[in-house]
């Protein structure tokens, strides 16, 4: 490894060419075109095609192969399987306690956690998804070096510490020492940053100071220069690697998406073949000699030999394409092999590659398992990013940062429809209907805490109903999802006419199609609201308990765009990537708005099941009105 003090060389007289800047370690120069490789995998577009990763023909010519290239589609299983990955992570709200911390300073940090605008979050969640990518991702904290006199004078210049993300292509050098108490820590770090061409800097971290050197790009000839030298106040080197998994080397993680990219590869190439077979079977290909004049529409010509028969007459050879059907097998066979590598094959696969409950459950413990690895390799980056949050204003950081254990995994919606056809069958024991409605809930939550909570929040008293208020009460009773039965045995004042009255009975068959199918908040007419009567009834409660506002008509602003998709998917049975990304972030997005606006997320709970069935689109559709939610 090149660990030395660039800057003493110049001080001792010395010159440093832009090569020598960027020596690296020698783990870097192993792993570097790996990690290139998994980047534009992940990147997919123009960054694939500009790898060449498709494999060129024996006789092909550099023509043809470009062109090959660019008839070639992508399907990125990696993207979608760290996509699927990072959402179950950040289901959840994290628990942090931060009390220790400077409040103000704080407040800001989260908000704008890089000094461009990103928020804390917004940043873990890259930092976990880079990390899946490479298998490790560089986090460095820092805090501008502009002296102020009082801490007042830095909130108000905004002087507070920051941090960066540094994949490891842009990592060139690093090491580890052994400390006397047997732990290991950075003595030396070094990044490379090109904000453009023409201008490239090198960053050199050591325990005692900073040193940032320029150079014009051009590592053969250009001599770099040191810009400026920043005193290390610490006394220890603030950059975290956060690792997916942990390699035998220090400083370098093994990506758990790496078999996928290496089989997502094998597919691209299989795609290629299945254009090649169908081109050439649709386009068979002339064969004749030169003086021969032919119009037909080929792929290619053959020309034979003029001293071949003259009688003999041009032909078209034409592949059978029989073997597109193998190719195709061998694609399907390589995809099951992704689900099967990333245990999510119940999540992904559709129809033919649905699995057994037992081995649904059994690939739900092991996908759990290895989202709560990732998880402990988060919770463990935060508190050392905290750490040196603390450290840069002279503080000592005892907070606790705990993120999910359990994540929910588990094919809700088959389960939420044996449950919606075991109530279907009328049971004439009311304890069981209760308890049905018990395991339902409890397949939404799937936390004891939380369901213990709801299950509190959720007894209603039943006073004698006054004139006035019955039918804001009786409308309570309906989306608690009392029977009409139920209600009269609660309530002998009631008549069902008036619950007639509550559910809309005496309006017109055109009113009773449109008046609690969609709803209106703040001038935004809902269109596809009709997929979820949960998402009517809470928007009506909301609207009733004077909770209006801008974040409720965010709330069903998102939730009816999830639908529209949710729509689009049942219309056509089948669901693209981009349409799960949407819906996935959507859901997440309605969620954190319910936290901030009501302090759980629970009541929107109903979210999961559509994003569900967008996921699986067998079963798109399945909540809609004419059904139960």
């Amino acid at each position: 490894m090149i660990t030395y003090n660039l800057r003493a060389q110049l001080l001792e007289g010395g010159k440093i060419e832009a090569y020598q800047l960027l020596e690296s370690h020698p783990l870097y120069k192993k792993y570097l075109p790996r990690w290139t490789m998994l980047a534009d995998s992940y990147a997919g577009g123009m960054e694939y095609e500009q790898g060449h990763y498709l494999e060129q023909y024996y006789y092909e010519t550099q023509e043809e192969y470009i062109k090959r290239i660019r008839t070639t589609a992508l399907d990125n299983h990696m993207k979608s399987v760290a996509g699927i990955y990072n959402s179950f992570l950040y289901r959840r709200p994290i628990s942090r306690t931060l009390d220790s911390l400077d409040q103000d300073m704080l407040m800001a940090f989260m908000e704008d956690a890089d000094l461009d605008g990103r928020s804390f979050d917004a940043m873990m969640r890259e930092i976990s998804l880079q990390s899946m990518i490479y298998g490790h991702v560089w986090v460095v904290m820092d805090k501008p070096a502009i002296q102020v006199g009082t801490r007042a004078e830095e909130l108000e210049e905004g002087i507070r510490p920051y941090m960066s993300i540094y994949t490891p292509e842009n990592v060139l050098d690093w090491n580890y020492k052994r400390q006397p108490n047997g732990k290991y820590e950075l003595d030396y770090f070094k990044v490379k940053e090109a904000p453009n061409k023409s201008e490239q800097y090198v960053r050199e971290f050591l325990l005692d100071e900073t040193n940032v050197y320029r150079y014009n790009g051009q590592e053969d000839k250009d001599q770099a220069t040191l810009e400026s030298t920043i005193p290390n106040q610490l006394g220890k080197i603030p950059a975290i690697c956060v690792f997916s998994n942990r390699s035998p080397n220090r400083g370098v993680g093994l990506s758990p998406l790496g078999d996928i990219a290496d089989a997502q590869n094998q597919i691209y190439n299989m795609t290629s073949e299945i254009i090649q077979l169908i081109q050439l079977t649709n386009h068979p290909i002339l064969v004749k000699t030169a003086d021969v004049e032919s119009a037909a529409v080929t792929v290619s010509i053959i020309h034979m030999p003029q001293t071949l028969d003259p009688g003999l007459k041009p032909y078209l050879l034409q592949p059978s394409g029989q073997n597109i059907d193998s190719v195709l097998s061998s694609m399907e066979k390589t995809i099951e092999s992704i689900d099967r590598q990333a245990c999510l094959g119940g999540i992904r696969s559709v129809e033919s590659r649905r699995l057994s409950g037992i081995g649904l459950q059994t690939e739900f413990q092991m996908l759990n398992a290895k989202l709560s690895d990732f998880a402990s390799n988060l919770e463990h980056a935060e508190e050392q990013i905290f750490r040196l949050f603390a450290l840069f204003n002279n503080n000592v950081f005892d907070g606790i940062i705990q993120y999910p254990r359990s994540f929910s995994i588990q094919d809700k919606a088959n389960d939420i429809a044996m449950f919606k056809l075991a109530k279907d069958a009328k049971p004439m024991n009311p304890k069981i209907n209760d308890y049905i409605d018990e395991k339902i809930l409890q397949t939404l939550t799937m936390d004891d805490d939380e369901f213990e909570e709801i299950i509190d929040k959720g007894v209603m008293e039943h006073p004698t109903t006054t004139p006035e208020g019955r039918q804001a009460h009786i409308m309570d009773m309906i989306e608690e999802g009392l029977s009409d039965r139920e209600m009269l045995a609660l309530h002998p004042e009631i008549m069902q006419s008036d619950i007639d009255m509550a559910r809309g009975m005496d309006a017109t068959p055109e009113q009773q199609s449109t008046m609690s199918r969609e709803i209106t908040i703040d001038g935004f007419n809902t269109q596809f609201h009709y997929m979820c009567p949960s998402a009517v009834r809470f928007a009506n409660k909301m609207t009733r308990e004077g909770r209006t506002g801008p974040m409720l008509l965010e709330i069903v602003q998102k939730s009816d765009r999830v639908f529209e998709i949710e729509a689009a998917v049942e219309s056509t049975r089948t669901s693209t990537e981009q349409q799960i990304q949407e819906a996935t972030q959507l859901v997440d997005d309605i969620k954190s708005i319910a936290t901030e606006m009501l302090g759980e997320p629970t009541l929107v709970g109903y979210m999961d099941l559509h994003l569900d069935a967008i996921i699986n689109p067998e079963l798109a559709g399945s909540l809609k009105f004419n059904g139960e939610a």
